[in-house]
């Protein structure tokens, strides 16, 4: 069974649209040697599904959740400019989604397993929608969004792009869904603390959820494909 996600509204308008201009990044890898279980398809889904239905369950955009952002209301002002400390984390937060959005493609394209497909669909589709949310905030406030993947991140795409079949699954898996996750709930949870602006700190908390629902779904798939 392939679990899919669907955005809401005007955020699955955007990500459609998005995903209809998707471009496959190339790059090149040493082959890993990681080890498959011997668990059943049956067993393998069985363990995941219940990681992808919880998505269901969460908001898809931070402009979706109860706390919105407090310039988030129609008719909504020029706001002021982000403070450089503000700019720094929104940067970062910023070319880590556009990245994931990458490794998403990547993993529509190669993995073997429809699961991790499956997966690598979901973080194509909300990270599109909340990179969309912020690059409005940024705007709002003169701010340029960032629209190229960090150069710290294009060594890991091309990695994963000469990888395919099993070896890309877990190493897949193993970054974008586990590792770099990790990193990014660590950096969401410091700029829903410490942003200065009101409606970029309720967008790092407001995101959160959603990063942890991810991490939540490659740890299931991990624990299902590694013995």
């Amino acid at each position: 069974m392939k679990a899919t996600l669907a955005l809401p509204g005007a955020a699955g308008a955007y990500a459609k649209a998005a995903l209809a201009a998707r471009r496959l990044p190339t790059g090149a890898l040493f082959p890993l040697e990681l080890r498959m279980s011997r668990l059943s398809r049956r067993s393998f889904q069985s363990r995941i599904l219940a990681a992808f239905a919880v998505a269901g369950s969460l908001p898809l955009l931070p402009g979706c959740a109860t706390n919105r952002a407090p310039d988030a209301e129609a008719g909504a002002g020029p706001m002021p400019a982000l403070a450089a400390d503000d700019r720094q984390l929104a940067t970062q937060a910023a070319g880590g989604g556009l990245y994931e959005v990458e490794a998403g493609r990547l993993a529509e394209a190669r993995a073997s397993r429809p699961e991790v497909r499956s997966f690598g669909q979901m973080l194509v589709e909300q990270h599109l929608a909340a990179n969309a949310e912020l690059a409005s905030l940024l705007q709002a406030r003169g701010m340029a969004p960032p629209t190229t993947v960090p150069p710290r991140f294009v060594a890991r795409l091309a990695a994963m792009g000469r990888l395919s079949g099993p070896d890309f699954d877990l190493d897949f898996v193993r970054t974008a869904g586990l590792e770099d996750h990790e990193a990014q709930i660590a950096l969401f949870e410091s700029g829903a603390r410490e942003a200065h602006d009101p409606a970029l700190r309720a967008w790092f908390g407001n995101t959160l959820p959603v990063l942890r629902n991810h991490l939540a779904a490659a740890q299931s798939l991990a624990g299902a494909m590694v013995g």
